[in-house]
């Protein structure tokens, strides 16, 4: 089963991301050493989690109790503080019957 994968050679060190091919077809390096599956995360194809760090500055909403800019360092800290003051993060969307060239219902306004 061909599926997309990162191949490295661990005698000199080439790497080949994102290769279409079956794992078990995994030829010879140039160098004549056996290659093999490198499990990386950075640009490479394997799955990656996004972390809760960020660092955001919010000017409306959330910010500070005196109306000054406040600074987030992670998601999880910009949920409680929203929670705590009882708002939600929400998109609503609203159809325009009217619309000039959109007439798809789900890509018209955004509030």
């Amino acid at each position: 089963m061909r599926t997309l994968i990162d191949i490295v050679c661990p005698a000199c060190g080439a790497k080949e991301l994102d290769r279409y091919i079956d794992p078990s077809q995994i030829a010879a390096c140039a160098c004549g050493a056996a290659r093999q599956r490198l499990f990386a995360t950075q640009g490479g194809s394997a799955p990656s989690v996004s972390g809760d760090e960020c660092d955001v500055t919010i000017r409306h909403g959330l910010c500070n109790a005196d109306g000054s800019p406040r600074r987030y360092t992670s998601k999880s800290e910009i949920a409680r503080e929203a929670a705590r003051r009882g708002l939600r993060n929400d998109v609503t969307h609203v159809t325009n019957p009217n619309a000039g060239s959109d007439r798809n219902p789900h890509t018209q306004r955004w509030v």
